[in-house]
């Protein structure tokens, strides 16, 4: 192991229905402010959450803080990778930064209206 410990990732947590983040010793980094909220992605040190419920999904950093200006009707983390989409057709994205890396290798039939 290096001489320096990576920063733990912030955990979600629930309060009065709404959710925020802590840190491994139940202090509050992020308030509960998101009606969805994701664990924070290892690689890119990122999460999903939506801001109102039906409302979009969205980045952010572990400050709180959105990482683009960009929202997505789905977002899909699967072996990886992230894919979003406001379209049937899902695109692998950055989630720091919302640029599309690609099309999706992944077979997925999102039947979005």
């Amino acid at each position: 192991m290096g001489l320096f410990k990576k920063k733990e990732l912030p955990v979600p947590y629930m309060e009065d229905g709404m959710f925020g983040y802590k840190d491994g010793n139940g202090e509050i980094l992020i308030p509960a402010q998101f009606n969805v909220a994701y664990p924070f992605d290892s690689k890119t040190r990122t999460a999903t959450v939506m801001v109102e419920r039906g409302g979009d999904y969205v980045f952010i950093n572990e400050h709180g803080e959105f990482t683009h200006d960009k929202s997505y009707k789905w977002v899909i983390t699967d072996k990886g990778k992230t894919v979003a989409t406001n379209h049937n057709m899902g695109h692998v994205i950055n989630p720091k930064n919302g640029d599309v890396d690609g099309l999706s290798s992944m077979d997925y039939n999102l039947d979005i209206k």
